[in-house]
């Protein structure tokens, strides 16, 4: 039976993309819901501190030099401790995700090592495919429309390069394989992806941060038309990490200027979104 959590979502913030800082940190927001949650659902929030923990993990292995994130699932012992690698060979780890283990025991043993991006877009692919199956329908939803985003991204990249992006495209399907082969200006998705046509016309922004604004935005449209109906259940916990994830990246950024750049696309992205699904 589903869990309603009436205090915890009544006692969020109404954040608002022109928004240049929370009163309520992801950490402090992680906290909170841990306090509160089901144990199934937290699972499900915590899913969504996990890339956090995936940046320390890179930092770890590949030296990086990067700060650590203090935002992710794991404290920094413990993201220390399953990138040893003396126990990484023993079979130890303290990761509870499967793909988070392997993905590190992989580079671990690997004669030839990945790059930082390379490990990292591993990781990242490991998180999707977990999300993906994670039984909460907006959580895979979510999985389903981020994927699909980022993966017309990477093929409008590689038609504009004239490269192949067949390893690049995650996951498999006919959108997947439509991306990897199809060279219709909107690779035949229309019907299939009813944001396909706005995410060429975002692809087509000239200033590569705007770009970046714009999909942000139109991630932040379907989070509010996904859980419109979802008053007070865990969805809406979801929800709030995921656009106060993007409030902060963009108000780490650029305080000032980032900001009222990212106010000033959520309109129009709204707008557009709202009349590509009519």
């Amino acid at each position: 039976m589903k869990k309603n959590y009436y205090c915890l979502v009544a006692g969020l913030p109404d954040w608002k993309p022109d928004d240049r800082k929370s009163a309520l940190s992801l950490a402090q927001l992680r906290e909170e819901a841990e306090a509160e949650l089901s144990p199934s659902d937290r699972q499900v929030v915590e899913m969504f501190y996990l890339p956090f923990d995936h940046a320390n993990i890179v930092g770890r292995l590949c030296q990086t030099g990067k700060a650590f994130d203090v935002r992710g699932k794991y404290t920094e012992e413990q993201i220390g401790a399953m990138t040893d690698p003396t126990a990484v060979r023993q079979g130890d780890t303290v990761a509870d995700e499967s793909y988070i283990s392997q993905t590190i025991e992989a580079f671990v043993l690997a004669d030839a090592k990945p790059t930082a991006s390379q490990l990292l877009s591993d990781l990242a692919r490991g998180w999707i495919e977990a999300l993906s199956n994670c039984g909460n329908a907006f959580a895979e939803s979510y999985a389903q429309f981020d994927t699909t985003l980022r993966n017309i991204m990477v093929a409008l990249q590689g038609r504009k390069y004239q490269q192949s992006v067949d390893t690049q495209i995650v996951g498999t399907g006919d959108v997947a394989e439509a991306l990897r082969r199809s060279r219709a200006h909107d690779f035949g998705l229309r019907a299939e992806v009813d944001f396909v046509e706005q995410a060429i016309q975002i692809f087509g922004t000239a200033d590569l941060v705007e770009r970046e604004m714009k999909l942000d935005a139109l991630r932040w449209s379907f989070i509010d038309e996904a859980t419109f109906f979802d008053y007070f259940g865990v969805e809406r916990v979801v929800a709030a990490v995921l656009k106060l994830s993007m409030v902060e990246r963009w108000a780490e950024l650029d305080a000032e200027k980032g900001r009222e750049r990212f106010a000033g696309v959520i309109a129009d992205i709204r707008q557009t979104y709202e009349k590509s699904k009519k």
